[in-house]
């Protein structure tokens, strides 16, 4: 995908990832969200966690540097330590039910906008020097909003038979 620069286009860009994406949720039974799926076994359900867990990262990223804090990120970390991580956020939502899954979602990207829409427009604004690079901040919100949407949709559409 594109790299987006621009707070506005980028906002414009998550709102419509995550519109569709909602539909897709809202048109689905429980039985669907719940019901895992090859190759890997995970559920939709397993996915909204999955997607949450990387949008609370972004979030707390964007609440360090809000404190002017610089953001602990992980860094250029091998695949091996990624799908650790992930396997860590599988187990912790497969411990809650679909409507603990759901609200967790929806709260946790509620909390991110807000703080995507603040972005200082100028670059000269002390809140992107607490950064190591300026380009950091947006792919940090890129890739675990848009990015990771559109990722997960499509094997999600597959999944059901939607392709």
């Amino acid at each position: 995908m594109t790299e987006i620069r621009n707070k506005h286009e980028l906002l414009a860009q998550i709102n419509e990832g995550w519109t569709e994406l909602i539909a897709f949720l809202d048109s689905l039974s429980d039985e669907q969200l719940t019901h895992t799926y090859p190759p890997d076994g995970w559920s939709i359900k397993d996915v909204l966690a999955h997607i949450t867990f990387w949008e609370r990262y972004a979030l707390e990223r964007l609440q360090e540097a809000g404190r002017g804090e610089e953001p602990r990120m992980m860094g250029n970390v091998p695949d091996t330590t990624i799908d650790e991580v992930n396997s860590g956020a599988l187990v912790s939502g497969r411990q809650q039910t679909l409507a603990e899954v759901r609200a967790d979602f929806e709260e946790t990207h509620a909390a991110l906008v807000p703080l995507v829409e603040v972005l200082p427009d100028s670059a000269d604004d002390p809140w992107w020097s607490v950064w190591p690079d300026t380009e950091l901040p947006w792919q940090v919100i890129q890739w675990n909003t848009v990015d990771h949407y559109a990722e997960h949709l499509v094997d999600m559409l597959q999944w059901v038979g939607r392709e």
